[in-house]
């Protein structure tokens, strides 16, 4: 029993002493990090020891927030349209002996395209000269006989009566023979119809018809266009038409296109679409090669102009969700939060967190460069 009693006393003590250590641990722990904090801890300074002074400040490049007035314009869509197009057809009916066309071709005015059968317009030309010349002879006769007569007359070897007869027989001579000349006249027209040329300079865009095809009057054998005079229809919104008059530039930009084109407005049709309210303006530009009909464009109609706090795009920072610019105040840089509109080329707008002559830091490769502000409104039509 007085062995167990010793046994247990030895246990306590050393269970006391561990806990008492640990505290001691703890406590010259917290007394060592109070004496770091406070700098105790740290090396004396020499009193020898040189101290460099902080650089100075920089110099840094900077820029101005500038309130700028950005001209609004909306949006409104449109196709590529050719201003001279025109559907090549026949003027007479006829078979097809000779065709000369394929979509993309490029042809000049008054080249041959098609050739219609030309045997029955040339027989019929022929009989109409011939006319013409029996009508001819005919009129000869009568005039030899009207002079005859008119000198039997005066010897009363003939009546006044026949030679009003042979009068009036040369006057229908001369009928037929004005008859005649107008048969052979058509007949030449009717056989020049057989040559089917292109009236205008331009493309080919599709093939109609084939060779040896029997066409009527009117029946489309090809659609030309001339792709050097290009126009842009759009589609305006009936409360922006009247912003518009012909002869007006307008800016416009064809998708495809990395530029802008300075458009001529040639009319406003004068109709209102009734189910969008819209009007259709036709735009005249001068477009590049490879511009063609069809091509999706947009026509830029000025609003106005509304004033914007503008500062150089590459002023600003992103940090997560966050747009910093380092603003200057009384020569020294800080940080400062900013809300961001849109851009427009290297600017773009401030709409919080900056006013109008607060200066920003820019970076040390910023270039400047001349940039034309538009403000543009989407979804100008339904």
């Amino acid at each position: 029993m007085h062995a167990i009693s010793h046994s247990t006393r030895l246990r306590r003590w050393l269970a006391i002493s561990a806990k008492l250590g640990i505290a001691l641990l703890l406590v010259a722990v917290v007394a060592l990090l109070m004496l770091w904090l406070i700098g105790a801890l740290a090396p004396k300074i020499n009193s020898t020891t040189t101290i460099t002074p902080p650089p100075p400040p920089r110099n840094p490049p900077t820029a101005t927030a500038t309130l700028t007035p950005i001209p609004q314009t909306q949006e409104a869509v449109g196709v590529v349209s050719p201003i001279q197009q025109t559907v090549l057809a026949p003027q007479i009916m006829g078979r097809i002996v000779h065709l000369n066309l394929h979509a993309g071709m490029t042809v000049h005015r008054g080249q041959v395209l098609a050739t219609l059968d030309q045997a029955e317009l040339s027989a019929r030309l022929a009989q109409a000269r011939a006319n013409r010349e029996l009508a001819a002879a005919q009129l000869s006769q009568a005039l030899d006989t009207q002079r005859r007569y008119t000198a039997l007359l005066k010897t009363g070897d003939v009546t006044r009566q026949k030679l009003d007869l042979i009068n009036t027989a040369v006057h229908a001579a001369r009928a037929q023979l004005a008859a005649a000349a107008a048969s052979v006249n058509t007949a030449k027209v009717a056989l020049s119809y057989t040559i089917i040329a292109s009236p205008i300079n331009g493309i080919v865009v599709d093939r109609l018809v084939h060779r040896g095809d029997i066409v009527a009057p009117g029946t489309p054998l090809a659609h030309l266009y001339n792709p050097g005079r290009m126009q842009l229809v759009a589609v305006v919104r009936e409360a922006l038409a009247r912003r518009l008059s012909v002869g007006q530039k307008l800016p416009l930009s064809l998708d495809g296109f990395h530029q802008s084109f300075l458009g001529t407005v040639r009319r406003v049709v004068p109709r209102v679409h009734a189910a969008s309210r819209t009007f259709t303006v036709k735009v005249a530009a001068d477009f590049p090669p490879g511009v063609y009909r069809g091509m999706y464009g947009r026509l830029q109609i000025p609003l106005g102009s509304q004033t914007a706090l503008l500062i150089p795009a590459d002023a600003v920072e992103h940090v997560g969700q966050l747009n910093l610019v380092h603003q200057l105040v009384h020569h020294r840089l800080a940080l400062a939060a900013v809300q961001l509109g849109r851009r427009f080329g290297s600017q773009i707008e401030v709409l919080s967190g900056l006013r109008a002559g607060d200066r920003v830091e820019l970076p040390a490769n910023h270039t400047t460069r001349s940039t034309t502000h538009t403000m543009q409104t989407k979804g100008a039509n339904p």
